[in-house]
């Protein structure tokens, strides 16, 4: 008998949801439909107690405005979606929700799409995008063939930035410089003492491993010691990482140092160091780049560039609200550069 009231309370406000239209708040308040309207957009002035008694009548009715009929009207949706290649990746995964984070800030709600190292995956997705009409699209494309992302822009209207992807169009790039990330902590190693320096990077067909692979030559020819052989390319996997690891551990030039060029290969690394009986730092130096949140729990804690993860979201998210409010910013070009993060990974010799 007690639970009666609360029963009838429940289905009498279930109904009201199902219902209520903007109608039925203007009958309940006294007020038309566009007065009621005005008032519930907070962009046009309406008297405050005209206001009140509009809101008493929401919040009797439990009514909610249609999200459709709404984007229909202001010709948003007020949703974005974001593109990566493989979310197995910490890094990918943590800039998502970063993204995440700036866009609800903005109002604004997130569709993910993965990749799963698929461009013809990557194809369907920007097809989907288009039927679903989204507002913009923020991507890191699985390989630097974009043809089929620019066209669906253009034909759409949609806007795209691109995160770490830099191609000659008139599509806007947020890039940490990964040439400039990579040099540095060459560099970093080449101070400390270290000359037997191997490199491990991912897939040569990419702009992010290109230019790192060039930023970790650069410094090595600074200093005397470059060989192309210690450049390791298309190691975006742990496993492959791994490998490569034990191959050159287990040689008569052992390494005294490797440069770990994307995160998702470093437990590898860790693993194939542990495996060959060896010490870090006291027997190998690594050093990392992107700095996720792991690197300081590995053991001992990763020494790694930073990659600005939640500057990159935040500057990406900013583009492309820019553009989406009609706001005419041209090619937008944004680069940022990284620092190390010093932990107990390097030692100097």
């Amino acid at each position: 008998m007690i639970l009666e009231p609360l029963r009838k309370h429940f289905k009498e406000r279930d109904k009201n949801m199902a219902r209520a239209t903007i109608k039925d708040v203007a009958a309940r308040s006294g007020f038309s439909t566009s007065t009621v309207s005005r008032a519930l957009s907070g962009k046009i002035f309406v008297e405050e107690e005209t206001k009140r008694k509009i809101l008493e009548a929401v919040e009797e009715l439990h009514y909610r405005p249609s999200m459709i009929a709404k984007s229909l009207k202001d010709k948003k949706t007020m949703t974005i979606a974001v593109m990566v290649p493989d979310l197995n990746s910490l890094f990918y995964s943590t800039l998502v929700d970063s993204v995440e984070k700036y866009a609800s800030e903005e109002g604004y709600t997130v569709i993910l799409c993965n990749g799963h190292g698929s461009v013809k995956t990557e194809k369907r997705s920007m097809e989907m995008l288009q039927n679903r009409f989204v507002d913009g699209i923020i991507c890191l494309s699985v390989t630097d063939e974009i043809t089929h992302i620019w066209k669906a822009s253009k034909q759409s209207g949609i806007p795209v930035v691109f995160i770490n992807r830099e191609f000659q169009n008139d599509m806007s790039c947020i890039v940490n410089d990964g040439e400039y990330g990579c040099h540095l902590i060459t560099k970093y190693l080449l101070e400390k003492g270290h000359r037997r320096i191997y490199g491990i990077f991912g897939s040569q067909d990419t702009q992010i491993s290109i230019r790192r692979k060039i930023g970790f030559q650069k410094a090595m020819e600074e200093f005397g010691v470059w060989e192309e052989r210690l450049a390791l390319m298309d190691a975006s996997r742990v496993q492959t990482a791994y490998e490569y690891a034990k191959k050159i551990l287990g040689g008569d030039e052992r390494p005294t140092a490797i440069v770990i060029s994307e995160e998702a290969m470093v437990i590898g690394v860790y693993r194939a160091a542990a495996e060959c009986g060896l010490r870090v730092p006291e027997d190998l130096s690594l050093i990392g780049f992107d700095n996720v949140y792991t690197a300081e729990y590995m053991q001992p804690p990763l020494t790694t560039c930073d990659a600005q993860i939640s500057e990159l979201a935040e500057k990406s998210v900013k583009c492309l609200l820019r553009q989406i409010s009609g706001e005419d910013i041209g090619r937008e070009r944004i680069y940022l550069r990284s620092g190390i993060e010093e932990r107990a990974s390097v030692r100097a010799l």
